[in-house]
Protein backbone atom coordinates (compact mmCIF):
# COMPACT_ATOMS: atom_id res chain seq x y z
CA UNK A 1 0.00 0.00 0.00
CA UNK A 2 3.08 2.25 0.79
CA UNK A 3 4.61 1.75 -2.68
CA UNK A 4 1.18 2.35 -4.08
CA UNK A 5 0.90 5.52 -2.63
CA UNK A 6 4.38 6.40 -3.57
CA UNK A 7 3.23 5.96 -7.08
CA UNK A 8 0.33 8.05 -6.48
CA UNK A 9 2.18 10.95 -5.18
CA UNK A 10 4.89 10.98 -8.10
CA UNK A 11 1.98 11.00 -10.69
CA UNK A 12 0.26 14.34 -8.66
CA UNK A 13 3.76 15.83 -8.73
CA UNK A 14 4.85 15.54 -12.37
CA UNK A 15 1.14 17.06 -13.12
CA UNK A 16 1.41 19.92 -10.83
CA UNK A 17 5.11 20.54 -12.52
CA UNK A 18 4.43 19.57 -16.27
CA UNK A 19 2.51 22.74 -16.82
CA UNK A 20 5.43 25.30 -15.52
CA UNK A 21 7.98 23.70 -18.17
CA UNK A 22 4.99 23.92 -21.10
CA UNK A 23 4.03 27.34 -20.34
CA UNK A 24 5.92 30.04 -22.34
CA UNK A 25 8.72 32.67 -20.56
CA UNK A 26 6.59 35.52 -20.42
CA UNK A 27 7.43 39.66 -19.13
CA UNK A 28 5.06 42.12 -18.50
CA UNK A 29 5.49 44.65 -21.07
CA UNK A 30 3.55 47.36 -18.61
CA UNK A 31 6.68 49.24 -18.21
CA UNK A 32 7.29 49.31 -21.90
CA UNK A 33 4.97 52.00 -24.37
CA UNK A 34 2.14 50.51 -25.21
CA UNK A 35 1.55 48.13 -22.73
CA UNK A 36 1.26 44.92 -24.15
CA UNK A 37 1.05 42.81 -21.47
CA UNK A 38 1.84 39.03 -21.90
CA UNK A 39 4.24 39.44 -25.08
CA UNK A 40 6.29 36.42 -25.56
CA UNK A 41 9.79 37.10 -24.59
CA UNK A 42 11.12 34.94 -28.06
CA UNK A 43 9.84 37.82 -29.97
CA UNK A 44 12.39 40.15 -27.94
CA UNK A 45 15.69 37.54 -27.59
CA UNK A 46 18.09 38.20 -30.40
CA UNK A 47 20.25 34.84 -31.41
CA UNK A 48 23.93 36.43 -30.66
CA UNK A 49 24.88 33.70 -33.75
CA UNK A 50 21.82 35.39 -36.23
CA UNK A 51 21.89 38.72 -36.55
CA UNK A 52 18.95 41.17 -37.18
CA UNK A 53 18.80 42.80 -40.86
CA UNK A 54 20.44 45.77 -41.45
CA UNK A 55 24.21 47.11 -42.81
CA UNK A 56 27.13 46.96 -40.44
CA UNK A 57 30.67 47.55 -40.01
CA UNK A 58 32.14 43.96 -39.13
CA UNK A 59 35.26 42.41 -38.86
CA UNK A 60 35.74 40.01 -41.43
CA UNK A 61 37.65 36.54 -40.56
CA UNK A 62 38.70 33.94 -43.11
CA UNK A 63 40.41 30.93 -41.79
CA UNK A 64 40.20 32.83 -38.25
CA UNK A 65 42.80 35.16 -40.26
CA UNK A 66 41.43 39.18 -39.74
CA UNK A 67 40.97 40.22 -43.26
CA UNK A 68 39.58 43.72 -42.63
CA UNK A 69 36.27 45.95 -41.54
CA UNK A 70 33.37 46.11 -43.94
CA UNK A 71 30.00 46.73 -44.90
CA UNK A 72 27.74 43.97 -44.45
CA UNK A 73 24.45 43.79 -45.65
CA UNK A 74 22.84 41.25 -43.48
CA UNK A 75 19.69 40.18 -44.97
CA UNK A 76 16.48 39.46 -42.85
CA UNK A 77 17.14 35.34 -43.22
CA UNK A 78 21.16 35.52 -42.86
CA UNK A 79 21.34 32.78 -44.72
CA UNK A 80 20.61 34.77 -47.68
CA UNK A 81 23.38 37.33 -47.16
CA UNK A 82 25.69 38.30 -50.01
CA UNK A 83 28.86 39.94 -50.94
CA UNK A 84 30.20 42.26 -53.87
CA UNK A 85 32.77 40.41 -56.22
CA UNK A 86 35.20 43.00 -54.95
CA UNK A 87 34.60 42.33 -51.41
CA UNK A 88 35.40 38.31 -51.72
CA UNK A 89 38.61 39.91 -53.47
CA UNK A 90 39.42 41.75 -51.24
CA UNK A 91 38.90 39.04 -48.61
CA UNK A 92 41.56 37.31 -50.59
CA UNK A 93 38.99 34.12 -51.83
CA UNK A 94 39.53 32.81 -55.11
CA UNK A 95 36.12 32.82 -57.31
CA UNK A 96 35.59 32.33 -60.65
CA UNK A 97 32.07 34.38 -61.32
CA UNK A 98 29.77 32.28 -63.30
CA UNK A 99 28.84 33.32 -66.77
CA UNK A 100 25.49 33.92 -66.42
CA UNK A 101 27.01 36.48 -63.55
CA UNK A 102 25.88 40.38 -63.68
CA UNK A 103 28.97 43.10 -63.14
CA UNK A 104 29.03 43.81 -59.12
CA UNK A 105 26.23 41.25 -58.65
CA UNK A 106 25.75 40.16 -55.08
CA UNK A 107 27.35 36.48 -54.55
CA UNK A 108 25.60 34.60 -51.49
CA UNK A 109 27.97 33.90 -48.80
CA UNK A 110 27.06 30.33 -48.81
CA UNK A 111 28.35 30.09 -52.19
CA UNK A 112 31.57 32.19 -51.26
CA UNK A 113 32.68 29.53 -48.84
CA UNK A 114 32.99 26.80 -51.39
CA UNK A 115 31.18 24.04 -49.08
CA UNK A 116 32.84 25.91 -45.47
CA UNK A 117 30.72 27.67 -43.35
CA UNK A 118 29.74 31.33 -42.42
CA UNK A 119 28.55 32.13 -38.79
CA UNK A 120 28.23 35.33 -36.82
CA UNK A 121 29.69 37.00 -33.10
CA UNK A 122 26.75 39.97 -33.17
CA UNK A 123 28.01 41.27 -29.82
CA UNK A 124 31.31 41.45 -31.24
CA UNK A 125 30.79 42.52 -34.83
CA UNK A 126 32.46 39.83 -36.29
CA UNK A 127 32.14 37.50 -39.28
CA UNK A 128 34.05 34.51 -39.62
CA UNK A 129 33.83 32.45 -42.97
CA UNK A 130 35.44 29.27 -43.30
CA UNK A 131 36.74 28.22 -46.49
CA UNK A 132 38.55 25.22 -48.21
CA UNK A 133 42.55 26.36 -48.17
CA UNK A 134 42.80 25.29 -51.58
CA UNK A 135 40.01 28.63 -52.49
CA UNK A 136 42.27 31.26 -50.16
CA UNK A 137 44.85 32.75 -51.46
CA UNK A 138 48.00 32.78 -49.48
CA UNK A 139 48.98 35.79 -47.42
CA UNK A 140 51.72 37.12 -44.57
CA UNK A 141 50.38 37.49 -41.42
CA UNK A 142 49.07 40.09 -40.26
CA UNK A 143 48.27 41.37 -43.91
CA UNK A 144 45.12 44.21 -44.21
CA UNK A 145 43.51 44.71 -47.84
CA UNK A 146 45.09 47.99 -49.68
CA UNK A 147 41.23 49.25 -49.47
CA UNK A 148 40.70 48.87 -45.56
CA UNK A 149 44.04 50.94 -45.04
CA UNK A 150 43.62 54.17 -42.62
CA UNK A 151 45.29 57.40 -42.32
CA UNK A 152 43.68 58.33 -39.71
CA UNK A 153 42.83 61.92 -38.25
CA UNK A 154 44.74 64.64 -37.54
CA UNK A 155 45.72 64.52 -34.19
CA UNK A 156 48.72 65.02 -31.78
CA UNK A 157 49.14 62.56 -28.56
CA UNK A 158 51.20 61.21 -25.91
CA UNK A 159 51.96 59.39 -23.00
CA UNK A 160 54.18 59.51 -20.40
CA UNK A 161 55.79 57.56 -17.37
CA UNK A 162 56.97 59.61 -14.63
CA UNK A 163 58.93 58.53 -10.86
CA UNK A 164 61.37 60.42 -8.64
CA UNK A 165 62.80 58.65 -5.56
CA UNK A 166 64.59 59.45 -2.62
CA UNK A 167 67.73 57.53 -0.75
CA UNK A 168 69.39 58.52 2.85
CA UNK A 169 72.16 56.59 3.65
CA UNK A 170 73.06 55.57 7.52
CA UNK A 171 76.66 56.70 6.25
CA UNK A 172 75.90 59.77 5.24
CA UNK A 173 74.71 61.67 2.34
CA UNK A 174 71.22 61.38 0.39
CA UNK A 175 70.47 61.39 -3.32
CA UNK A 176 67.81 62.47 -5.47
CA UNK A 177 66.71 60.46 -8.97
CA UNK A 178 64.09 61.79 -11.30
CA UNK A 179 63.04 59.88 -14.52
CA UNK A 180 60.51 60.17 -17.40
CA UNK A 181 59.41 58.67 -20.10
CA UNK A 182 57.41 60.21 -23.07
CA UNK A 183 56.10 58.47 -26.23
CA UNK A 184 54.36 60.90 -28.79
CA UNK A 185 53.41 61.08 -32.03
CA UNK A 186 51.31 63.51 -35.05
CA UNK A 187 49.31 62.62 -37.38
CA UNK A 188 48.87 65.30 -40.19
CA UNK A 189 48.16 64.57 -43.70
CA UNK A 190 48.88 60.92 -44.31
CA UNK A 191 52.16 61.38 -42.65
CA UNK A 192 52.95 59.92 -38.65
CA UNK A 193 55.76 61.48 -36.48
CA UNK A 194 56.66 59.23 -33.89
CA UNK A 195 59.39 59.86 -31.18
CA UNK A 196 60.16 57.95 -28.09
CA UNK A 197 62.08 59.82 -25.60
CA UNK A 198 63.78 59.83 -22.17
CA UNK A 199 64.54 62.48 -19.26
CA UNK A 200 66.54 61.75 -16.32
CA UNK A 201 68.04 63.75 -13.76
CA UNK A 202 70.39 63.36 -10.19
CA UNK A 203 70.65 65.44 -7.51
CA UNK A 204 74.44 65.79 -8.65
CA UNK A 205 73.91 66.21 -12.77
CA UNK A 206 72.11 68.63 -14.81
CA UNK A 207 68.65 67.02 -16.63
CA UNK A 208 69.06 64.89 -19.53
CA UNK A 209 67.11 64.45 -22.62
CA UNK A 210 67.52 61.21 -24.77
CA UNK A 211 65.89 60.36 -27.94
CA UNK A 212 65.41 56.57 -28.32
CA UNK A 213 63.33 56.15 -31.24
CA UNK A 214 62.14 59.75 -33.64
CA UNK A 215 60.95 58.56 -37.14
CA UNK A 216 59.15 60.07 -40.04
CA UNK A 217 56.76 57.30 -42.15
CA UNK A 218 53.83 57.37 -44.89
CA UNK A 219 51.78 54.14 -46.07
CA UNK A 220 51.78 53.95 -49.97
CA UNK A 221 48.43 51.37 -50.51
CA UNK A 222 49.15 51.31 -54.13
CA UNK A 223 52.49 49.64 -53.62
CA UNK A 224 52.07 47.94 -50.38
CA UNK A 225 54.70 49.30 -49.12
CA UNK A 226 55.65 52.21 -46.29
CA UNK A 227 58.12 54.89 -46.13
CA UNK A 228 60.06 55.31 -43.09
CA UNK A 229 62.70 57.98 -42.37
CA UNK A 230 64.77 58.68 -38.97
CA UNK A 231 65.90 56.72 -36.15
Amino acid sequence: MEKLNAITLSLFAALLISPAWAEEETFDTNFMFGGLKGEKVSRYQIDSTKPMAGVYEMDVYVNKEWRGTYEVNIQDDPDSTCISPDLIASLGIKFTPQSTTVENECIALKTVVHGGSVSYDTAAFNLYLSVPQAYVLEYEAGYASPETWDRGINAFYTSYYASEYYSHYKSGGSEKNTYANFVSGLNLLGWQLHSNANFSKSENSAGKWQSNTLYLERDFPAVLGTMRLGE
